[in-house]
């Protein structure tokens, strides 16, 4: 299983508007009206969000290569000559991996 992407809630903020409204309830304070909110930091991008992520690096490669060349329209055999493998080589295994072709 890949590492998922996930939010990170700001969790130390979190507690420390949560300590200081809970001294201000045994203070004797009224609750506040609206709630507190506290604003994530940001997305932790992990393996998930990866759309490179393979364990295979001739995939890895083809995938990338694809990516950054696919708007002047490449073929198949040159993303196969990229990665330096026989097409008959490089479809089954892109193919099995993404489960989906090259093309």
């Amino acid at each position: 299983m890949p590492p998922l992407t996930s939010i990170d809630v700001n969790a130390e903020q979190v507690g420390k508007a949560a300590a200081e409204l809970l001294d201000q309830l045994m203070a004797g304070q009224k609750p506040p009206a609206a709630p507190i909110i506290i604003p994530p930091r940001g997305i932790v991008p992990r393996r998930t969000s990866d759309m490179l992520a393979s364990e295979d690096p001739a995939v890895k490669l083809a995938t990338a290569f694809i990516l950054e060349n696919a708007g002047r329209g490449i073929q198949v055999p040159e993303v196969a000559a990229h990665v330096k493998m026989s097409r008959a080589s490089l479809e089954p295994r892109f193919k099995r991996i993404l489960d989906r072709t090259i093309h």
